[in-house]
Parts: C-alpha cells; sequence; structure tokens
C-alpha cells in the first residue's frame, strides 16, 4: 500500500530536490547551466535577508513536522478501530489533503483577511482587538504552520493507518490476554512494528 506513495515520492520530491541541488551549482537560466561551484552559497552568505529566512524556515519545518508526525499517529490510532461512522471521519481527515494548495490557499485568506475575515469578525464580536494576522511578524509564521498541518495531516494519518492495519491482530490478542491495556499495546505493539512507517511519514514531510 507504500508503493504508490514511495513512486509520488521519487517523481515529485526526491528527483526534483537532486536536480534543485545540481542546479544550484551552476548559473541556469534556463538555457544553458555552467558549472560555478559554490559562488551561489558564497554570495547566499551575504545577502542579510538570508539569516532571518533561515531561522524563519527552521521554525516553520520543525514545528510543522513535529506536530504532523504526532498529530498523524494519533489520529491513526483513534480511526484504527471499528466504528460506525469510522470510514466517513477517514475521508474528512484525508479531505484536506486532496484540496489543492490555490483552493486551500483561498480558503485561508478569507479567514485571516484583516479587514472581512471570519476570525477578526468573531474577534470584533465578543469585543476584542482584531489582528492583521498574515502581515503581522509573530502570527505569520505560526499562521502558515496551521495551514500546514491542516492540509497534511490527513496524509500522515493515512500513512500510518495503512501500516496499523498490516499488524497482526494476534498480537493485541496476545497482549491483551497478558493483561496489557489500551496504552500498553501502543506503546509496546504499535509503535515498535510501525517504526519503519514513521521513518517513512517523517522523511517525507521533512522535505
Amino acid at each position: 500500500m507504500l508503493s504508490p506513495f514511495l513512486v509520488f515520492f521519487v517523481l515529485f520530491i526526491a528527483y526534483p530536490m537532486v536536480m534543485s541541488l545540481y542546479y544550484s551549482f551552476t548559473d541556469y537560466n534556463l538555457n544553458t547551466a555552467n558549472f560555478v561551484g559554490v559562488r551561489n552559497y558564497v554570495r547566499l552568505t551575504r545577502d542579510p535577508v538570508f539569516g532571518m529566512a533561515f531561522q524563519n524556515t527552521c521554525v516553520y519545518a520543525l514545528i510543522s513536522v513535529s506536530m504532523l508526525f504526532v498529530l498523524g499517529f494519533l489520529t491513526a490510532a483513534v480511526l484504527n478501530r471499528s466504528f460506525r461512522g469510522v470510514a466517513g471521519l477517514r475521508m474528512l481527515m484525508l479531505y484536506p489533503y486532496a484540496t489543492s494548495m490555490t483552493a486551500v490557499s483561498m480558503i485561508f485568506l478569507m479567514l485571516f483577511d484583516v479587514n472581512s475575515g471570519v476570525l477578526n469578525k468573531i474577534l470584533r464580536g465578543i469585543g476584542a482587538q482584531p489582528s492583521n494576522w498574515l502581515f503581522d511578524p509573530g502570527l505569520a509564521l505560526y499562521c502558515l504552520i496551521f495551514v500546514n498541518v491542516w492540509k497534511n495531516i490527513g496524509y500522515c494519518m493515512l500513512i500510518y493507518l495503512s501500516g496499523m492495519q498490516t499488524i497482526d491482530p494476534a498480537l493485541y490478542e496476545a497482549a491483551t490476554v497478558d493483561g496489557a491495556g489500551e496504552g500498553a499495546r501502543l506503546i509496546h505493539i504499535t509503535l515498535p512494528m510501525l517504526r519503519p512507517v514513521a521513518l517513512f511519514v517523517l522523511i517525507t514531510t521533512m522535505v
């Protein structure tokens, strides 16, 4: 079940990353690509904006990856059960991931708009001061993190869920007979069995 995602990862993530790395050592201009060594990187370190951009990128990646890694697993653990409506909930979790980034951007632009956004309307309604969500240096980065987590948590949930459903139910039954509770089964069976899947989730969310 992971193979389609592996193909997607290689074609649309890994390959573009390798080519981007290659072009970073050239003076590529859509026509030619002459090798220039590390000249581009030397110029980059002299850019005063680079340090701030690098710091913001690290914060964005660290928080986003951590939240997707943990929340994706917890969501999959909850939805890896048989109860009424579970199929609908799984589809609902996947809906943001299946939605185009253009549509997601428009939705959240309307949500965060300083004048007519839903969030600021709620704040005005309760007598609070509205915020300039996307242009406030203290808020904009965390708004982007929220959007990224909202859109991609379904993807992480699906990968974890596919791994959970390959675990032999007999392991859980034996642990239950031995008196292990749900938390113990999750820690001592599910987590160790999902290490390869967790590594895959970690890599794909990082890139």
